[in-house]
């Protein structure tokens, strides 16, 4: 089997194919020209003066020019009815936050329409993640903006979709039905675990657990056909102990075939609780938990899908029109990790975009000399931007798991659409 970083092909060769492959030496036969045609195609075979590092660099500088889609993270509140013991964010200082006034209300949706029209010939889609705090705490807010973007949207000929960040804690029957009335199309929603192993971190702020309440959500949620749910499992040292579990318990509620589950490293931050002693802190321990977490997801017949893509970007916030991050108060930031912190915002919905959004969109992962001779660069770009700039680059799990990561893959290849989809060459028979 061989994958290629910089097209995501990934394909099944033969023995014979193989060595005909390795020596570049193909006969005139109808089978060889298809195979030579497939390999080329892939981006296996190249000519000898092609330069695969410029195209990546070439592709990551005109996909950040490109404003085709609008990307705005929206968080209409930054309370949250939860007390999760890992939390990034300050509660104590975010709970204090109010909510996001009808003035700023107001110039955030002026702001949104001055960038459509500014941009008029390029927009295509204006994407918008409700973010918190926890969004649906601050909903007549989330309701009344969409609305807004929505007429925006209908008036300039530009497409409008939705996705949201919940702790799933308050959605209900009635909720989900407004929710698709306001175009949500998919949701990321946390589970931790089974109930044991869950209600110890994410916890209401009396102690109480949420799994039950969050199980609940992903039933009401999974009865909609137009809805998708990534499933967030944040990974310490007790998730090897608590995967079958929770799998048992999302067999028994039939919502094997409703959402996605994915793998997160808990990360302990300077408002984490430290009495919580099972962070990973070792980047290869934590790839060799990942790797027997997706394999029990396989093996379990659920959906697979961090299938390893081109990047082209280490992440939106690079693009000046996108990863548009907004807090209640109207500052506007380039990482949604970041939001709240007023410090560290790049300009407000009064006055636009400040001078300081220029250290994002002068980033480049090509400044790394380990970064441009790495194989994994194409799908990792350097990583996550904020890390490096704050000269704490982390690499890719990948370069731990991948092959493994891969053999999971092929072994899902039949049933799995996002792989066909995907590859631009597939196995078996290098078709």
């Amino acid at each position: 089997m061989v994958y290629n970083a910089l097209t995501g092909a990934f394909v099944k060769l033969e023995n014979d194919e193989y060595e005909k492959y390795t020596a570049v030496k193909f006969s005139n036969t109808e089978t060889d020209k298809k195979l030579l045609k497939n390999l080329k195609k892939g981006g296996f075979i190249l000519s000898e003066d092609f330069d695969e590092l410029a195209l990546v660099e070439d592709r990551y500088n005109k996909i950040k020019d490109d404003n085709r889609v609008l990307h705005i993270v929206i968080s209409p509140t930054m309370k949250c009815n939860l007390a999760c013991i890992y939390c990034y964010q300050d509660r104590d200082r975010f709970n204090k936050y109010p909510f996001m006034s009808q003035e700023v209300q107001n110039r955030l949706t002026a702001f949104v329409e001055n960038l459509i029209v500014d941009n008029s010939e390029d927009v295509k889609i204006l994407n918008v993640i409700w973010y918190g705090g926890e969004p649906l705490l601050a909903f007549p807010i989330l309701n009344d903006l969409s609305e807004n973007f929505m007429n925006i949207c209908k008036e300039f000929e530009v497409e409008y979709s939705a996705d949201m960040v919940t702790n799933g804690t308050l959605i209900s029957p009635r909720m989900a039905e407004r929710l698709s009335h306001l175009r949500l199309r998919k949701f990321q929603i946390t589970l931790d675990g089974d109930a044991e192993t869950h209600d110890k971190k994410r916890i209401y702020r009396n102690g109480k657990g949420t799994f039950t309440q969050i199980l609940r959500a992903l039933k009401i949620l999974a009865s909609y056909d137009d809805f998708g749910i990534s499933l967030r499992i944040n990974v310490d040292e007790t998730a090897k102990r608590a995967i079958d579990k929770l799998l048992d318990i999302l067999e028994r509620q039939k919502l094997k075939n409703h959402l996605s589950p994915y793998f997160s490293r808990l990360t302990e931050y300077r408002h984490s609780s430290h009495i919580w002693k099972c962070y990973i802190h070792n980047f290869r321990e934590y790839s060799d938990i990942e790797q027997y977490l997706y394999e029990k997801i396989v093996e379990r017949g659920f959906r697979l899908e961090n299938y390893p893509f081109p990047r082209y970007l280490p992440c939106d916030a690079v693009r000046k029109y996108s990863n548009i991050s907004v807090d209640p108060e109207g500052f506007i930031y380039k990482c949604f990790n970041e939001i709240g912190f007023k410090e560290r915002a790049v300009g407000h919905v009064n006055s636009g975009f400040s001078e300081d959004v220029q250290k994002w969109l002068s980033y480049s992962p090509f400044q790394f000399d380990d970064c441009i001779i790495c194989k994994f660069l194409p799908i990792c770009m350097g990583g996550c931007p904020l890390l490096a700039m704050k000269g704490k680059k982390e690499c890719t799990p990948l370069r731990y798991n991948f092959e493994k990561l891969l053999q999971l893959f092929y072994k899902r290849k039949d049933d799995l659409k996002l792989l066909k989809e995907c590859s631009v060459v597939m196995g078996g028979e290098s078709s």
